[in-house]
């Protein structure tokens, strides 16, 4: 039978009804008192066959859910006292079982404790009490010292604003951010910054917001890092402005979460080497990454480079795709564009620079 819109709102009941064991339901008491909820609920009763069927449906489908037991109970005939017959409680075995709390499988509760696990992160955010909550009580099911998946966690700094900037961006309220820089963290900064998302990068996190100065909001997030900020002031009579985008499509052109809306997109052509394409292939740099299997052309361009693959991505330049493109030193080598290739030389000259001065000193 289709699970329809109807037959749900039936089951539902029917579910709370076979539950309730201070009432003895018979077929027909049952078929009057499902009718009668119903009209309650704007819809219109059922017949006896629609019941049969639905019975029969609870029973087959949510066989290891519950368990329907039809016990016999004595009756009297409405014509004699001492008349007596047999009809049937319709019940479940169980009063606390229910169609729609299906028992979880060994696997199914290994998985969800180590999930739950990686909430140890958000344990003590203000606004985040539920989460606590939830916690706590997995903390009862046996653990692992050993676990089968392990996911690298970040921790999130500055907890006890991830939740209000958590709650900002729920109730969509404008935030007074004090803040500092890398470079001068001494030096205060007091942004008005319309959040809208939270986001973890390279094991850091980010608050990614539009700022406001002069009545003008701008149209382009900008991130701040959670661990810059000072103090996070809700602005509750401060009208909001949502992002007129979609945050997504923001971070498809880029590698991390500075997207410099001056800088076009570039196709970086690069060539990887024998030892390093195994893992570029399988984990790309970035989402838009191709290999070029028809590389004969390059080939010719560059005999310098013996093996190893040639592959493209599609970015917008930043600080990450510099770090990203350097991370792999020699087994990586940027062709074109110019500019990014010079941007990545002048970072090896520069570490070559750092070393040179090191060991003259040595």
């Amino acid at each position: 039978m289709p699970a329809t819109k109807d037959a749900l709102k039936r089951y539902k009941i029917l579910d709370q009804m076979l539950s309730d064991k201070s009432v003895q339901y018979t077929y027909d008491t049952l078929l009057n008192g499902l009718n009668q909820r119903l009209e309650e609920e704007g819809s219109l009763g059922i017949s006896s066959r629609t019941l049969k069927y639905d019975l029969d449906f609870i029973e087959t489908e949510f066989c290891n859910s519950v368990t329907l037991l039809r016990t016999p109970i004595a009756a009297h005939s409405s014509k004699s006292d001492s008349d007596k017959y047999t009809m049937k409680w319709i019940h479940y075995e169980d009063p606390h079982s229910s169609i729609f709390t299906v028992p979880m499988t060994e696997d199914e509760k290994y998985i969800l404790t180590q999930s739950l696990s990686l909430l140890g992160h958000f344990e003590g955010i203000p606004n985040l009490k539920g989460l606590e909550r939830l916690r706590s009580q997995i903390k009862e099911l046996p653990q692992d010292e050993n676990p089968i998946v392990v996911m690298e966690s970040s921790c999130i700094e500055n907890t006890q604003y991830f939740g209000e900037l958590f709650s900002a961006i729920t109730k969509q309220r404008p935030i007074e951010l004090h803040h500092h820089t890398f470079q001068e963290p001494d030096v205060p900064i007091i942004s008005i910054v319309h959040p809208y998302q939270l986001r973890e990068y390279n094991n850091r996190w980010f608050l990614m917001g539009c700022v406001e100065e002069n009545g003008k909001v701008a149209q382009v997030p900008w991130p701040f890092r959670l661990d810059s900020i000072d103090q996070v002031i809700i602005l509750t009579q401060h009208p909001y402005r949502k992002y007129s985008g979609l945050l997504f499509e923001f971070f498809e052109e880029i590698i991390g979460v500075t997207n410099y809306q001056d800088k076009p997109c570039q196709t970086i052509l690069f060539w990887v080497s024998d030892n390093s394409k195994g893992y570029v292939t399988t984990k790309s740099i970035h989402s838009s990454f191709k290999l070029i299997k028809s590389d004969e052309q390059y080939r010719e361009k560059y005999p310098q480079l013996e093996g190893g693959i040639f592959c493209t991505i599609d970015c917008k330049v930043n600080y990450e795709l510099i770090r990203e493109l350097s991370s792999f030193g020699n087994d990586l080598v940027v062709l074109e564009p110019k500019d990014i290739q010079e941007m990545i030389i002048n970072r090896a000259q520069s570490i070559c620079d750092i070393y040179q001065r090191i060991t003259q000193q040595q």
